[in-house]
């Protein structure tokens, strides 16, 4: 599915799994080169920039956890971006691009304004909208962050083991998505210099630096999770150290109290109190009589 829009005097094409048909509609409009057209049939697995002679061609991935709607992490954006055109190829919905879109829609209407260079302009305002939503996966992730910490304060220390290594997989794979935009973003300030001059170089500028807040962000949410994890390990490890503390105490206590219900259960010829009146409610009293000499003793060492 294709989808144009006019703004001011350049065209944005954006192209939502596109067919081989609509590829061709779209060579035939502008002055792609093959490879560049047959790279927008299919996703691509590795981002990458090239330099052409007329325009910029990127591949970039972005992460995606709260927003796609498929099972896929990194949605990969094709980007395609010369003096008169915006040309963008996707293959899941988008939620920064349809924001984008309808911003664009107001934009068109109410901004008066003349732009110079109105196709660099879109491309920089997608980028930040597109910046803006991995802003939001990281909100989310920090949202999740602030959930694991109430519930390891609540006792849950258990439960949120899983969780905290579901948050850990998925922020590795955030890492992983948007690590490789420093060296795309790099390449895209010295090809653009080159091709389109110093047009809009404090716009390049800007997008590095939202790169880098993004990544500092994203380094931030690992720091915690890092620190969340030791917490709650450590809660785990105490909880679990009490309860053997408990259960050594007890088998502790209720040892020597077998050992003398045995001796007493032994059949010979003398059994010391065996047969004298209340001989029952002495043994008895000779076992609780140990049992809080060994919890007096404990409490003294403070074991308990």
């Amino acid at each position: 599915m294709i989808q144009t829009k006019q703004f001011r005097d350049c065209v944005w094409v954006d192209a939502y799994n596109p067919t081989q048909d609509e590829v061709k509609e779209i060579l035939s409009e502008y002055t792609l080169d093959a490879d560049v057209v047959e790279e927008l049939l299919s996703p691509s697995l590795k981002p990458r920039i090239e330099r052409h002679s007329e325009y910029l061609y990127l591949i970039l991935h972005f992460p995606a956890f709260k927003q796609s709607y498929s099972r896929d992490n990194a949605q990969e954006i094709d980007i395609i971006v010369g003096k008169d055109f915006l040309i963008t190829t996707r293959y899941d919905s988008n939620e920064s691009i349809e924001r984008f879109s309808k911003h664009l829609e107001v934009e068109s209407v109410t901004k008066k304004a003349e732009i110079a260079e109105p196709a660099f302009f879109l491309f920089f305002a997608l980028m930040d909208h597109l910046y803006t939503g991995s802003q939001f996966e990281i909100d989310n992730q920090q949202d999740r962050l602030k959930y694991i910490e109430s519930k390891i304060y609540e006792g849950a220390e258990k439960e949120m083991v899983f969780t905290i290594s579901e948050l850990s997989r998925d922020v590795l794979s955030f890492k992983q998505i948007i690590s490789p935009h420093k060296e795309i973003l790099k390449n895209l300030a010295s090809d653009w210099k080159i091709l389109f001059k110093d047009a809009h170089k404090h716009d390049v500028e800007r997008l590095i630096a939202n790169y880098f807040r993004i990544k500092n962000n994203l380094y931030g949410v690992i720091d915690t999770m890092h620190e969340l994890r030791l917490t709650n390990d450590s809660l785990l490890s105490t909880k679990q150290n009490e309860t053997m503390k408990i259960f050594t105490i007890l088998a502790f206590v209720t040892f020597p109290l077998t050992l003398i219900a045995g001796v007493f259960g032994m059949n010979t010829a003398f059994t010391p109190f065996v047969g004298i009146k209340n001989d029952f409610f002495i043994i008895i009293a000779i076992m609780i009589a140990l049992t809080l000499v060994m919890f007096l003793f404990f409490k003294l060492k403070k074991w308990l």
